[in-house]
């Protein structure tokens, strides 16, 4: 593992608006996904832009020395350092991994309320939004969910600047900088192994970043799912092997439309239904899948017993199904369901009664329907993917995004693109 900061101007553009907002920042995400690291890039940029050393605290809350000292403790520890700084100062107030406190809301809520505080704390679980969070904090949060690198994120760190020579949607307008690598051949490894931050640096040795997805598992494992449901309100109690049996079903599943009753019965005479739900539950709150919803296309509502599911890192998936020979068309939906995310939008499977449309996309008052697909150069592939699409009466735009890497086409209002160009455009769709 690697000290070494990776700039996520994504993440650290958004920060800088919520700056001094009188907002707590609330940063979630699985555990690796670089939370801590954007933080510490954020530290840099105050101090660039003339905030004092003195002028930020950070706490990490799963440090030992820490282990003993309850939240009266820490407000006053806090309570002391705003009273050293001068009156026309602020302190920026970074809490790392916040779950681990005992009545941390209680701890947030009144140095807010009470100290001329700028607040930003992370967590690798989702119970950090609880009930009584959003009781306590209300509408008073700017909220960041964090996720490992983007395919740019990706190239980026490897030094390779993708760029567009011309305004057309083409794989062949994008080059890589003062390098003849294969663009395919990056894009294949981001494929199998993932982007965590830490493990990237391993400049493409294979063994070294399964390695590390090994350790990020067993540290999600222990830390934010046995852990966490312990200390949810359900007070459920993980049992290892069934655990791991429900990821390892859920990593066989993902990407298609799975009810619960589809794990009960996987799984025989392990679990019960409301069994698999809780570890779901505790899986989905530790991201390391999220879960989709499926809307009804004719009764215009959501099926509640039915969701896909998609892993928060392709490596990681990879990684809990021992590296199948997988299908291509899941895998490129799991990148394009991270990427719509990671760009703001809302997103829910349609279904109708004999087929489905992979995401209905929302953001800013547009919707897109997208299907994903392997390869458009069969004909009956192509009438496949355009087939649900066609079904959709109402306003909205039509995308087919393919993993062939040089595409331009359009079927009457549908748009087909090249998922490279959908990864590295944020222009893509708007």
């Amino acid at each position: 593992m690697t000290s070494e900061l990776i700039n996520r101007p994504l993440y650290l553009n958004k920060l800088w608006k919520y700056k001094d907002n009188d907002r707590v920042k609330v940063l979630t995400g699985v555990r690796g996904a670089g939370k801590s690291s954007i933080l510490k890039l954020f530290q840099q940029q105050l101090k660039d832009a003339g905030i004092k050393e003195g002028q930020i605290l950070e706490l990490n809350f799963e440090l030992f020395k820490y282990h003993d000292w309850d939240a009266e403790s820490f407000y006053n520890f806090i309570k002391s350092k705003t009273s050293a700084l001068n009156e026309d100062e602020r302190l920026y107030l970074f809490l790392d991994e916040i779950q681990n406190l005992e009545n941390w809301e209680n701890l947030v809520n009144n140095l807010r309320t009470e100290l001329d505080i700028d607040i930003y704390v992370t967590g690798s679980n989702a119970y950090l939004m609880s009930s009584k969070s959003t009781t306590l904090f209300s509408d008073r949060t700017s909220s960041l969910q964090i996720l490992p690198l983007s395919f740019s994120e990706f190239l980026n760190f490897h030094g390779y600047y993708p760029k567009k020579l011309d305004s057309k949607l083409l794989l062949n307008n994008w080059s890589l900088d003062e390098t003849d690598v294969d663009i395919t051949v990056l894009f294949n490894h981001y494929l199998k192994f993932g982007s965590f931050p830490e493990l990237i640096s391993n400049k493409f040795n294979d063994s070294l970043v399964v390695e590390g997805l090994e350790k990020f598992y067993d540290q999600i494992f222990l830390k934010d799912l046995i852990y966490a449901r312990l200390n949810s309100n359900k007070r459920s109690v993980m049992e290892p092997k069934k655990l791991n049996s429900v990821l390892a079903l859920m990593s066989n599943l993902s990407g298609e439309l799975t009810p619960i009753s589809t794990f009960v019965n996987e799984l025989k005479n392990e679990n019960n239904y409301r069994t698999v739900k809780n570890y779901i539950d505790a899986i989905t709150s530790a991201f390391l899948f999220y879960p989709v919803s499926c809307l009804d296309y004719m009764r215009k509502s959501m099926l509640r017993s039915i969701r896909k599911y998609y892993a928060v890192d392709p490596g990681l998936n990879n990684f809990l199904s021992m590296f199948p020979e997988s299908n291509l068309k899941r895998q490129f939906e799991n990148i394009v369901f991270l990427e719509l995310i990671r760009r703001d939008f809302q997103v829910n499977v349609e279904r109708f009664s004999q087929t489905e449309i992979d995401f209905k996309a929302r953001k800013g008052g547009q919707t897109w329907y997208i299907q994903v697909t392997e390869d458009i150069e069969n004909s009956n592939t192509l009438q496949r993917e355009i087939k649900p699409l066609k079904k959709v009466k109402e306003f909205g735009n039509k995308l087919i995004i393919t993993g062939q890497p040089s595409v331009r086409k359009s079927y009457e209002d549908i748009r087909i693109i090249s998922i490279y160009d959908f990864l590295l455009d944020q222009e893509s769709i708007l």
